[in-house]
């Protein structure tokens, strides 16, 4: 036998903690199923089950692993100024396969080298396929799976590196992965159905340009009929499609083509940029106060900073350094900026909710909440329910979000035709009119 510490949801929806006696994970799960409540994690406590002393919740628990901020973990520690938003060198959905894979691995009881060796004939990615060797004999000698993703800045998220590390911490590997997974999965959906609204956006930008020079047919058509009058009817059908073609050339198709060009590098441009720290620092600040997406966006990274929180705390992880390890969880620079900047401010010993109020990004209400929390003792709890409300403000908004963008998209894409038919109309008006004083004269 020995003790477990657990994170279950009962029927209302309220997360709980604590500690219970069992031989194995599997029994701790079937006695919470029993008693009515949904698992949601089940660790060892650390500590032998029974002494003659009277056993520690897990709130109270002493840190299973608190180690020194070492390595290469340190590349992502705080003042280092990593932005947490910038993407990863390879595909999301690459990349949420692998910490699929590997979670599922973990979670069997596999050891961490032996998973690592397991994935490398299945995982497809070139680059993810090619660390995981050196990643499996590190991990053979005693290093943290942290510290190794940390040396690989160009495959792993920074927000993907501290989660995996406050899962050390807490004990809780298995269930950093499988959440890591769980996120990336949600990010390479959201990747993809913004990728087909950008690419429709594009594609309206590319169609209005090389339409905008061929709607004035005044420009293209009156040089044609004045040099056919010139003419006298002389110039064969086959002399007035050259004609045309050569006009059209001289007037419309070699400036279109530049301003096609300039538009693919200027995209092309911006990718690169995005990925530049201070650029990518004053996008993520901009992209909070922008409408509908902003707030959502707030709300996305409260609930995961206090989510991480939750599960170090409760597995006694002092406030410091579980402050630490969450405040680059979220997938925010500016939000996890001002996370940093409140953990330097203020002295080590301070409590959560003293951290919450430095750092400007959270409510009164909130931080009167944890405030409770800390005189009553409950403050994982506190964090846990914290965390639970705003998750479930996350789909709504992001549903609201798409609807919105989608909406926006549509009638930017038909305000763009109609402009082009409105102008294409008044330019045939013009030619006809233009067309009928040249034949008079």
């Amino acid at each position: 036998m020995g003790l477990f510490r657990y994170e279950a949801v009962d029927k209302t929806g309220r997360v709980l903690h604590g500690a219970m006696d069992a031989s194995d994970e599997r029994q701790v799960a079937d006695k919470l199923a029993a008693m009515g409540y949904s698992p949601r994690a089940v660790y060892p406590a650390g500590g032998p089950a029974a002494t003659g002393q009277t056993q520690r919740t897990a709130a109270q628990a002493p840190p299973a692993a608190a180690p020194a901020i070492t390595g290469g973990i340190q590349s992502v520690t705080v003042g280092s100024g990593v932005p947490v938003s910038i993407k990863p060198g390879v595909p999301i959905s690459a990349l949420a396969r692998f910490f699929r894979h590997m979670a599922t691995l973990v979670r069997s009881g596999m050891p961490l080298s032996q998973a690592l060796n397991d994935m490398a004939p299945v995982v497809r990615n070139g680059r993810l396929r090619g660390v995981l060797g050196r990643m499996r004999e590190s991990t053979q000698g005693g290093d943290r799976l942290s510290s190794l993703m940390a040396e690989c800045p160009g495959l792993f998220p920074v927000h993907t590196i501290a989660s995996v590390w406050a899962g050390e911490m807490a004990g809780r590997l298995e269930i950093a992965l499988d959440e890591i997974a769980a996120d990336l999965e949600q990010e390479a959906a959201d990747t993809r159905f913004g990728r087909i609204g950008w690419g429709l956006t594009k594609i309206n930008w590319l169609f209005f340009i090389v339409c905008f020079p061929i709607s004035n047919m005044m420009t293209l058509l009156v040089p044609v009929l004045q040099t056919c009058l010139d003419s006298s009817g002389q110039m064969s059908t086959a002399e007035v499609l050259r004609l045309l073609l050569a006009t059209y050339m001289k007037q419309s198709f070699w400036p279109t083509v530049f301003v096609c060009a300039a538009f693919c590098a200027s995209w092309i441009v911006w990718g690169v940029l995005k990925r530049v720290p201070i650029v990518r620092y004053t996008l993520d600040r901009l992209l909070l106060y922008t409408p509908l997406w902003g707030q959502y966006h707030r709300i996305r990274a409260r609930a995961r900073f206090l989510h991480v929180m939750d599960g170090m705390v409760a597995a006694g992880i002092s406030p410091d350094t579980a402050w630490d390890a969450a405040s680059l969880t979220p997938r925010n620079s500016h939000f996890a900026e001002q996370l940093r900047g409140a953990r330097a401010r203020l002295a080590p010993d301070a409590g959560v909710s003293q951290l919450l109020a430095a750092s400007g990004v959270f409510d009164m209400e909130d931080i009167g909440l944890v405030q409770s929390g800390e005189r009553a003792g409950t403050v994982p709890q506190v964090l846990a329910n914290l965390s639970t409300d705003y998750q479930e403000r996350i789909a709504s908004m992001r549903a609201a979000g798409r609807l919105t963008s989608t909406t926006i998209l549509v009638t930017f894409g038909l305000l763009l035709s109609i402009y082009l038919m409105v102008r294409l109309w008044s330019s045939y008006g013009d030619l006809a009119v233009k067309a009928a004083e040249m034949v008079g004269q």
